[in-house]
């Protein structure tokens, strides 16, 4: 009998157990976060510039070399690594996740560079695309008059002024793309008439790891001065943590936009690659997390 007495003891505590809890109707439910659209990872391809931004109040140091001698010349020069160097320094910061400013100076000429750059358009898809803008304004402050030779001071003839419209998509997963048109005046510092160059540049990056890239470079002139030959370069691009490595050679020695808009001395020959490279550094304060630019 005591056994019986039990057994609806027991049904009733089963039963408990396997409701659920019942939901609460008065709590709020959070939105989903929605993902970051992005495609490039880095701000940069080699010279040209790629769609990608920094995230606000980041900061992003860089150092770029291009070596004079080329690679043909042998172990004289150690097969240009201990040729004359120009030489690229540049800190960037994001005042919004959109809208990064960078100043920078390059040995050649000693041009001294500042310029913005705006994101303006996501659009996620089956191939998604991203454009932004970049314009900014040269001083080559070592410049020297063709004609008497002198240099020193400031002057209208040391300035110059580019805008570049920066269109970027990607097809697949691993297959990045970039078209740059871009517009420089003054493109032949020597010349009092004021030239001014078009170019329509282009890369492409292939995705090989999440942390390890190749990657090609071209800049035509479409009308306009240039130097000769359209600069190209091909190299690699390793990503760890808030670095950026690139590897390259090219035919081009000019670091800053609006020196190597202009072109370059050197035609994309056997006997005319040059090493180079490029090393970026993402500073954030605050939490003390590091990562790339646009991370997946």
């Amino acid at each position: 009998m005591k056994r019986l007495v039990w057994i609806p003891v027991l049904v009733l505590c089963m039963s408990a157990l396997a409701q659920e809890e019942p939901q609460v109707s008065w709590q709020r439910s959070e939105p989903p976060i929605p993902a970051e659209f992005h495609l490039f990872h880095s701000d940069l391809a080699f010279n040209l510039p790629t769609a990608a931004t920094i995230r606000k109040h980041e900061m992003q140091f860089e150092i770029a070399h291009r070596f004079q001698d080329p690679i043909r010349s042998g172990h004289s020069t150690y097969y240009g690594l201990d040729s004359h160097v120009n030489m690229r320094l540049a800190l960037g910061y994001a005042v919004t996740d959109r809208l990064t400013v960078t100043a920078a100076r390059s040995n050649a000429f000693g041009n001294v560079d500042l310029r913005l750059k705006y994101r303006f358009l996501e659009a996620p898809g089956r191939i998604p695309l991203m454009l932004a803008v970049q314009g900014g304004a040269g001083w080559n402050s070592t410049y020297h008059d063709a004609e008497d030779g002198q240099g020193g001071g400031w002057s209208g003839d040391q300035m110059q002024y580019y805008g570049a419209v920066i269109l970027n998509t990607m097809l697949g997963k691993r297959l990045g793309l970039g078209l740059v048109p871009s517009y420089v005046t003054r493109s032949d510092l020597f010349d009092p008439s004021d030239p001014h160059t078009f170019s329509m540049g282009g890369y492409a990056q292939v995705y090989l790891a999440k942390n390890f890239s190749v990657l090609a470079e071209m800049n035509h002139r479409v009308s306009g001065y240039d130097r000769g030959h359209d600069p190209v370069a091909v190299g690699f691009e390793i990503e760890t943590g808030g670095h950026f490595f690139k590897i390259l050679v090219t035919n081009c020695v000019y670091l800053n936009p609006s020196t190597y808009l202009a072109g370059s001395e050197f035609p994309a020959a056997d006997d005319q690659w040059r090493f180079g490279f490029i090393l970026t550094r993402l500073l954030r304060f605050g939490d003390g997390s590091e990562e790339g630019v646009r991370q997946d």
